[in-house]
C-alpha cells in the first residue's frame, strides 16, 4: 500500500492551498501553524490505536476489520474535504478525523510488518520463541522495515507527481475529492491479501472482560519499552538544520509555488535514495556501526547549508534554486540512512512480545512523533537565541544556529549505552551483527 502511505505528505500541500486560497489564511501564518499542530495531535495516540487492534478483535480479526473501516472512512473524509470544507472549523473537524483514521491504519500496517519480521526470523532460525536471543530478529526487522520505508517513500513520490499533474489541469478541490480513490484501492489490496494480513490471534492480556486487565501483564508489556522510548525521543527531539534552514529559504529567496514543489520533490527523492542505499548496502551491517557513522555523516551534511547562506554557489555561477535543491536532496539522503537503524530498533523491540506488536511499535513511533514536535520548538528557540531573523528579516546569525543544531544532532550517540545496560531487548543493536 505505498500509494496510501504517500498520501498524507501530499495532503499537506493540497490542504495548504485550500486553506490559503479558499479560507483566506494566506497572510495568517500563525493560524496555519496552529492548524497543522492541532490536526496532527491524533498521531501522538498511535499507541492507543495499536493497543485496541491488539486486544479487541472484531469478527475474529485484529487488523483486517480495522483497516477496512479506516480506509472507508478515509475515502469519505477526502470527499468531504474537497466539497464540504468551507470554513476553518469544518477544516479542523475533517482534518482531525482524517488523521485519526490514518494513524489507526498506520498502526495496523506497522503491526503487520512486525508480525512478518517475527515470522521470517522464526523460519530462518527454526526457533518459535519470540524472546529468543538470536540475530535473526534483527536481520528480519531490518529487511522488513527498510522495505516498508522504501515503499512509503516511493508512494510519496508517485502521489506527488500524480497530484501535481492533476493540479495543473483540475481545481484543487477536485483533486482533493478525487483522492478518495486511493484508500478504496488500498482496501481492495487488503482484501486480496487478507491471508497475509491476519495471523492466529491469542489475546495479549488475560481478562474476563474488556476492562479487566492484569496489572502485572501490562507492566510486562510496557517495561521493555522504557529504554528504547527514551532513546528514540532523544534522537527525534534534537534541533535540526532543516527547520532553521526552511525558515531562511521561505523568507529570503521568495520562491514561487512551482519552485517550492520542486524542492519538496528533491526532499522526497533524497529520502528515497537514502532508503534505497540502506536497503541495498547496509541492511545486513551491524546496526550500531550504521547508526554511528550515518549520524556523524548526517551531522556533517547539515553543515553544507553554510554554503547556501554564504552564497558559495554564486561564485561558481550555480543558480540558487538548483543549489538549494541539491543541498536538500543530499541532506535528506543522509538523514534517511540515519533514521533506518531507529526504525529497526523499534521493529526488534516490538517483535519480542507475542500479540502486542501493534501497541509496542506504535508507542515507539508515538514517542518519535513527540520528539519531532519538540524538535520544531527547539529549532525555533535556537533561531531566536542566535538572533534570527533580525531586523529587516536578515539571517546574519544563521550560521551559528546551523552549527548549534549540527552539534546537538550528535547527542543521541551518547545515549547508546542506555540500550546496552542489562537490557534483554536491545543488546543486539549494540553488540551483534546480522550475518550475511
Amino acid at each position: 500500500m505505498p500509494l496510501l502511505s504517500g498520501l498524507q505528505d501530499r495532503w499537506l500541500v493540497i490542504s495548504s492551498i485550500l486553506l490559503r486560497e479558499d479560507l483566506g489564511l494566506a497572510s495568517d501564518n500563525v493560524a496555519l501553524a496552529l492548524f497543522y499542530a492541532n490536526a496532527f495531535i491524533p498521531f501522538y495516540f498511535r499507541f492507543l490505536y495499536g493497543f485496541i487492534s491488539d486486544n479487541f478483535p472484531v469478527c475474529g480479526t485484529r487488523r483486517l476489520f480495522y483497516l477496512l473501516v479506516c480506509y472507508a472512512a478515509m475515502s469519505l473524509l477526502y470527499m468531504l474535504y474537497g466539497t464540504w470544507v468551507v470554513s476553518l472549523p469544518r477544516a479542523y473537524v475533517v482534518a482531525i478525523l482524517l488523521n485519526v483514521v490514518f494513524a489507526f491504519s498506520e498502526s495496523c500496517l506497522d503491526a503487520i510488518a512486525v508480525q512478518r519480521s517475527r515470522t521470517a526470523a522464526n523460519n530462518s532460525t527454526g526457533v518459535a520463541d519470540p524472546t529468543a536471543e538470536d540475530h535473526g530478529y534483527t536481520k528480519a526487522a531490518s529487511d522488513i522495515q527498510s522495505a516498508a520505508m522504501l515503499c512509503r517513500t516511493l508512494g510519496t513520490l508517485l502521489i506527488g507527481f500524480v497530484a501535481s499533474a492533476l493540479g495543473a489541469l483540475l481545481p484543487h478541490r477536485t483533486v482533493i475529492a478525487s483522492t478518495c480513490v486511493v484508500p478504496l484501492c488500498s482496501a481492495l489490496t487488503v482484501l486480496s491479501c487478507r491471508s497475509d494480513v491476519e495471523t492466529h490471534h491469542r489475546p495479549t492480556l488475560s481478562r474476563t472482560s474488556c476492562c479487566d486487565f492484569h496489572v502485572t501483564e501490562i507492566v510486562a508489556i510496557v517495561r521493555p519499552l522504557l529504554r528504547p522510548c527514551c532513546f528514540i525521543v532523544v534522537f527525534a527531539m534534537m534541533p535540526n538544520t532543516t527547520d532553521v534552514y526552511t525558515s531562511y529559504i521561505y523568507t529570503v529567496f521568495s520562491y514561487n509555488q512551482t519552485i517550492l514543489n520542486f524542492l519538496g520533490i528533491s526532499y522526497t527523492v533524497g529520502s528515497l535514495l537514502g532508503t534505497s542505499l540502506y536497503w541495498w548496502l547496509l541492511r545486513d551491517s551491524p546496526l550500531t556501526k550504521v547508526f554511528i557513522c550515518s549520524t556523524i555523516i548526517a551531522a556533517c551534511a547539515g553543515l553544507t547549508r553554510l554554503c547556501v547562506i554564504w552564497h558559495v554557489n554564486r561564485v561558481l555561477a550555480i543558480p540558487d534554486g538548483i543549489f538549494v535543491a541539491v543541498d536538500i536532496l543530499f541532506v535528506a539522503t543522509c538523514n534517511s540512512v540515519a533514521l533506518m537503524p531507529v526504525l529497526v530498533l523499534a521493529g526488534v523491540t516490538a517483535s519480542r512480545t507475542q500479540d502486542s506488536e501493534g501497541f509496542m511499535f506504535a508507542a515507539l513511533m508515538a514517542f518519535n512523533s513527540l520528539g519531532g514536535y519538540l524538535s520544531a520548538y527547539w529549532s525555533v528557540l535556537v533561531l531566536k537565541v542566535t538572533g534570527n531573523p533580525g531586523q529587516d528579516n536578515d539571517y546574519h546569525g544563521l550560521w551559528l544556529a546551523i552549527i548549534i543544531c549540527t552539534l546537538a544532532s550528535l547527542i543521541p550517540l551518547f545515549m547508546l549505552p542506555l540500550l546496552k545496560a542489562r537490557s534483554t531487548l536491545n543488546e543486539r543493536l549494540l553488540d551483534g551483527a546480522s550475518p550475511r
